[in-house]
């Protein structure tokens, strides 16, 4: 009798191994590290081609921007430095989430095509994202932005981090638009102009 038994279960196990051999068992993690590889890849491709701007904007026009606009998108300022330019912060940029749900689909289903490995999805959670801003002043009240978008692991998805680009982007040219029409122009704010020692202002 036990060996019927045994025999049952190794003719169900032959079964399961033979018909679910990846979505059950096992995944392929060395193929599940090159997707995660080309992601990076593809992500400093984007951190090339969309991580720079330049605004025919002041460099005081275009700081107070980034500050007040990155709240609207779910981003919180943590440590800012006028006189440097620099400005960092951290949060969860928030997109419309059928958008999101969307591509969240989108990537497990590439994972899961490429290595096998599958998912359980228990919701939808925007990932935790770094941002480091660098702004640098021109003549011509000309002002260089320079953008960094990085997440706490490893890498994010590209079409996620591409649309979060673009987003911010949006912002920051938003609320220049709006304080522009609450202030006036550049031609009423102190210019800013680069020197040897650094950032200096003249009235």
């Amino acid at each position: 009798m036990n060996l019927y038994k045994l025999s049952i279960w190794a003719i169900m196990i032959f079964v399961v191994l033979s018909i679910f051999p990846k979505t059950l068992i096992a995944w392929d993690a060395e193929k599940y590290n090159e997707l995660c590889s080309t992601y990076s890849e593809r992500n400093n491709r984007l951190h090339l081609s969309l991580g720079e701007r330049v605004y025919d904007k002041s460099f005081n026009r275009v700081f107070d921007a980034i500050v007040i606009g990155l709240p609207d998108v779910g981003l919180t300022v943590k440590n800012m430095e006028k006189s440097s330019g620099y400005i960092s912060g951290e949060g969860k940029y928030t997109m419309p989430l059928n958008e999101y749900m969307k591509m969240n689909d989108e990537m497990f289903q590439e994972i899961k095509d490429v290595s096998g490995r599958k998912f359980t999805i228990t919701g939808y959670d925007y990932p935790d994202l770094n941002i480091s801003i660098s702004l640098i002043p021109f003549a011509n009240y000309q002002t260089k932005v320079k953008i960094r978008i990085t997440a706490k692991y490893p890498w994010v998805y590209p079409p996620f981090l591409e649309s979060t680009y673009r987003g911010i982007w949006r912002t920051i040219e938003r609320q220049v638009f709006l304080d522009e029409n609450l202030d006036g122009n550049d031609n009423n704010e102190s210019t800013v102009k680069i020197s040897p020692r650094g950032l200096t202002r003249k009235k």
